[in-house]
């Protein structure tokens, strides 16, 4: 269980049931990315809302399971839990995300108080969030209370949906974000909106060394400490406000693609916790690539055995003793 002893990785957003074809799992991106975390041993705290249904059961059942406390996620007596169907297209997938949903309002004064009870000596150390909660008012005015309230440094994964995000939605969130993940299909996005650039600079695939005058400027005109785009099988780019750009050439494979579902979180939870814990950049953002392929190689966001997180930490412990 994480303790109040360090400062907590703070992550806001949804919660829900992600719908396959075959069974239910539990999902959204924010959830993904809070039980990895915890699986890691690393101080999170997860801000969300459910409904009163067998859904939050499952969700709570979860907290339990992957050792992250239970205490941000607040009940909601009228809407449903979340629900998004999956669609799967051999290894891809797409969905279809329910309407009003319990993760749309949740509230800002609950989430302050639990955030304060369970770290009442600590200010939190980062926080993440993600677009989805914000295309409701209730659960995005709370979002930006309680980043108005703090100093933390802002992780913003733009995981855009499609008729889930409104432009100016996304131009208010850039304006409250340090570090900004993205992939190239949304980099594009933010590109062609909000900067002054040939679209030759940033067309996909995406080559960060065409793309860095304009990535550049979008660092610059959102005050951005560094932008993170992961590009699938062909790895990440990484680019901060001191000009340093870093790249992979390609991500490993896992040994049996099964599906995407997750991968990017993964990224997200591995690369924060390099934050939280020091790692210099290149190393959390390779730890992150080859955790997220890894991700990529079993059902699902997250897995059910506890050894999948094991080996990673052990591998790192071991490879951090022998520097």
């Amino acid at each position: 269980m994480s303790t109040n002893t360090a400062a907590p990785i703070v992550v806001f957003g949804e919660a829900l049931i992600d719908i396959f074809p075959d069974q239910k799992i539990v999902g959204g991106a924010p959830f993904n990315v809070a039980r990895a975390l915890a699986s890691l041993n690393c101080p999170a705290f997860f801000i969300s809302r459910v409904g009163i249904d067998d859904h939050a059961n499952l969700i709570r059942h979860e907290c339990s399971k992957f050792n992250l406390s239970p205490n941000g996620i607040q009940l909601d007596a009228l809407a449903p839990t979340g629900q998004v169907t999956v669609e799967m297209s051999g290894s891809s997938h797409r969905f279809i995300i329910e309407p009003d949903q319990a993760y749309d309002y949740i509230n800002e004064y609950s989430a302050k108080l639990a955030l304060a009870d369970a770290y009442p000596r600590q200010k939190p150390a980062i926080i993440y969030f993600g677009m989805l909660a914000q295309r409701s008012e209730a659960s995005r005015r709370s979002l930006y209370s309680l980043l108005n309230d703090s100093s933390a440094p802002t992780y913003l994964d733009l995981n855009l949906r499609e008729g889930q995000f409104t432009l100016e939605n996304i131009y208010t969130a850039l304006n409250h974000t340090d570090i900004l993940k993205v992939n190239e299909d949304e980099l594009q996005l933010l590109l062609t909106e909000f900067i002054e650039a040939p679209e030759s600079d940033f067309a996909i695939p995406l080559h960060i060394d065409h793309a860095k005058s304009a990535v550049s400027q979008l660092i610059k005109r959102f005050d951005l400490q560094a932008v993170v785009i992961t590009l699938g099988e062909r790895g990440y780019a990484y680019m901060d406000s001191n000009g340093q750009v870093l790249a992979s050439q390609q991500a490993p494979k896992p040994a049996l693609m099964i599906d995407t579902v997750g991968c990017g979180d993964a990224f997200s939870a591995i690369f924060l916790a390099g934050k939280l814990f020091g790692w210099p950049i290149q190393q959390s953002l390779d730890r992150a690539q080859t955790f997220a392929s890894a991700v990529c190689g079993i059902k699902g966001a997250v897995s059910n055995d506890p050894a999948f997180y094991q080996q990673w930490q052990s591998l790192w412990i071991e490879q951090e003793s022998a520097q």
